[in-house]
């Protein structure tokens, strides 16, 4: 048999490996589902080490021109989320994903996965503001009789100093849910602790926390617990 005409060739498993990044990156999601349908009808084929180097072997031929654009998105996948090769030099991530939302949605679905008794964890739970204009924090999570707001960013944060427009979305959402703490959640390689801090003449706090999401080369298992820790010590 012609090797191109079989499945366990290069092209297959890149996209194989790019389709496995995804699932990885999406549990919980409309996105993991989708995923999921078509890993189920994706040819079985030996799973390969992330390497820049895979996308130097690729010639385009006549045969395989029409893998172009899968494996040029394949390669955008790979390069950003796989972490032994990221670097954060391919920069067309967006176009793929909003990753505000992808986000967002990975740290609910770690919180809404918690056991613990006396937790209620609340995805884009709305309240109406002004008129018809409604304001809603990412997460509320009830826990016993205290209240508690998240807003999910992805960017980064110089100095870990959030923007004014932040800070009075967070003191708003302190104010209509009852909260006792907000927070400002945002991605990072490594973790760092929120230092909550009141705001002026105000019981209620806020604060910036990072979380790492990887650890050990894999998607960290305990970050829920650890962002339930922050707000309830």
């Amino acid at each position: 048999m012609c090797p191109f005409f079989a499945t366990n060739h290069l092209e297959h498993q890149i996209l194989g490996l790019a389709l496995k990044i995804i699932a990885q990156f999406s549990n919980g999601t409309y996105l993991y589902s989708k995923c999921k349908t078509v890993q189920l009808d994706f040819p079985e084929v030996d799973l390969i080490k992330p390497h820049p180097w895979l996308f130097s072997k690729l010639v385009y031929n006549r045969k395989n021109k029409a893998y172009k654009t899968a494996l040029e998105i394949a390669r955008i996948i790979i390069l950003n989320f796989a972490p032994s090769v990221s670097s954060g030099n391919e920069k067309m991530l967006a176009l793929l994903f909003d990753m505000n939302n992808l986000w967002e949605e990975y740290v609910l679905v770690k919180l809404k996965s918690l056991k613990i008794e006396g937790l209620k964890v609340i995805g884009q739970s709305s309240k109406r503001f002004w008129h018809n204009v409604s304001i809603r924090p990412d997460i509320v999570i009830q826990k016993d009789d205290e209240v508690f707001v998240i807003d999910t960013k992805w960017k980064h944060i110089q100095s870990n100093k959030p923007s004014t427009h932040d800070l009075r979305q967070m003191f708003v959402y302190n104010r209509y849910w009852g909260s006792y703490r907000a927070l400002l959640l945002y991605p990072s390689n490594r973790l760092e602790k929120p230092s909550f801090k009141p705001f002026k003449e105000e019981q209620q706090e806020c604060a910036v926390g990072k979380v790492n999401i990887i650890e050990n080369d894999s998607l960290k298992s305990n970050l829920g617990y650890d962002i339930i820790n922050w707000l309830t010590k």
